[in-house]
């Protein structure tokens, strides 16, 4: 929803393979993005335009996210 951003948080509630670049570039500075990658859950936290904090926890199990 590159319209409507920036956004202080997205909250994504299935796996996929990697983070969507796309959903980084929507965040507000400061704003925080929770996605279950695989077997983990990312918490990125957007510093300044280019800068991002990224931090894995691991252990967890998600159906995957469906892309067409």
């Amino acid at each position: 929803m590159p319209e409507q951003a920036p956004f202080n948080k997205i909250l994504v509630s299935a796996a996929a393979d990697e983070i969507p670049l796309a959903l980084k570039e929507q965040l507000a500075v400061n704003g925080r993005l929770v996605m279950p990658v695989k077997n983990s859950i990312w918490l990125v936290v957007k510093k300044s335009d280019n800068e991002f904090m990224e931090e894995e926890f691991y252990g967890f199990s998600f159906v995957p996210l469906v892309s067409q």
